[in-house]
């Protein structure tokens, strides 16, 4: 549990994830129908912590239940919390910038917090728009509970770490706040207060028994690819002890009836022994359900794969990238073709389903090299392909190179 200090005035506080269609998900096209709809971790933890210190919290997550934002508006109106926070991401982030300029006119008094990614990335563009009152950088759970705290008892936020704050039309920040060390001391997510399990939408490739549940044991990835952003948990990865997985399990399965889990780590397997001691877990405990994971290529062995097949584990995602050397060491990514025909030949062998993704069209990507990609994809033994044209999202490294 994290340390308890009550605020002097009871903070009604709401957390939206915002609208966002199927459309401005995936576009005008078939690929609307594999598109994921799941819970948001981030705001199930900040509502767990608020709730942990007796501050009165409610999710409004539009996306499974079709939420517009003319009924957001509405709800608004209806809910009149002292505090709204909006989490977004890249995408998400013009409905975001919508739902607080919505909030603003509906709840006057409210203050208007973003939280997500796309601020951590993007910090001084995001608080440009002028419609927030302050942004949460980074790891959100102790920003927003001292943010919530400060407030009720009418104190200035200036020393709270982490935030960025508007004052007379300008913007500062007020430092970093280090990373939450000691994940087992966070509560399980609050998803008493998102709509039931069954009301997502997994993608199909990725899950064959709903309803799906989402589980993090691990924060920050100490890997360097160019294409990816890593400022919210940082490069050193921290790690939630088995027991303390288990009992999300646990929870996940009797509680909210859970028939798989993913897990989404960027690298599950990055302590072998630590998933091997889980898998052992899993079985100790008579934990009956199946599971995926997404990891690296050079981060399993194929000792370690046979036993996550046993303790349950379906489906491996690996993140191959390119089927071309050069991009691949163009992109950071800190494998070989080699490490990753291995792999592929120690899933099959353990029984897994193996899932990859490629990105087509960064930095030095030609026609050939694409071919290349395509033709190693197709020379491997694989049950699902994504292939993502690139994106430049800010706060990576090659976003930062093109700028």
């Amino acid at each position: 549990m994290l340390s308890k200090v009550p605020a002097s005035k009871d903070s009604k506080v709401l957390l939206i994830n915002p609208p966002m269609s199927m459309e401005e998900q995936a576009g005008k096209s078939s690929m609307e129908v594999v598109t994921n709809i799941l819970p948001s971790l981030g705001i199930g933890y900040i509502a767990a912590v608020l709730e942990e210190n007796d501050i009165a919290v409610e999710v409004i997550d539009c996306q499974p239940l079709n939420i517009d934002h003319e009924e957001l508006r509405k709800e608004l109106k209806r809910k009149e919390a002292d505090v709204i926070g909006i989490t977004a991401t890249t995408l998400s982030f013009p409905s975001a910038v919508k739902t607080a300029v919505e909030a603003k006119k509906e709840c006057s008094d409210s203050y208007i917090v973003i939280g997500g990614p796309h601020i951590t990335a993007a910090p001084e563009t995001t608080m440009a728009h002028g419609c927030f009152d302050a942004g949460v950088y980074g790891e959100g759970e102790v920003t927003f509970l001292e943010l919530i705290q400060k407030i009720g008892a009418g104190e200035d936020l200036k020393n709270v770490k982490g935030l960025y704050l508007r004052k007379n039309g300008k913007t500062y920040f007020t430092g970093h706040r280090p990373f939450i060390q000691n994940l087992d001391k966070l509560p399980f997510p609050a998803r008493h207060l998102f709509p039931p399990l069954s009301s997502y939408h997994p993608t199909s490739a990725s899950c064959r028994s709903e309803p799906l549940a989402t589980i993090m044991s691990s924060r920050g990835c100490p890997n360097k690819c160019t294409f990816c952003d890593r400022k919210i948990f940082g490069n050193v990865t921290r790690l939630r002890s088995v027991d303390n997985i288990l009992d999300e399990m646990e929870e996940v399965i009797y509680k909210h009836g859970a028939r798989e889990i993913k897990f989404f780590d960027d690298t599950f397997t990055l302590d072998k022994n630590r998933i091997l001691d889980l898998c052992k877990g899993i079985s100790e405990r008579g934990i009956d359900i199946e599971w995926s994971c997404l990891t690296r290529v050079n981060a399993v062995s194929q000792e370690l794969l046979k036993e996550m097949r046993r303790a349950g584990c379906w489906q491996i995602l690996f993140g191959l990238e390119s089927g071309d050397q050069k991009m691949l060491n163009r992109m950071k990514k800190g494998i070989t073709l080699s490490m990753s025909r291995r792999a592929v030949y120690w899933a099959r062998n353990a029984g897994l389903n193996i899932r990859a993704c490629f990105v087509i069209g960064t930095p030095g990507e030609t026609s050939d090299s694409i071919n290349r990609t395509i033709e190693f994809a197709k020379g491997l033994d694989l049950d699902a392909v994504n292939f993502y044209a690139f994106v430049p999202l800010p706060g990576t490294e090659i976003y930062d190179n093109l700028v």
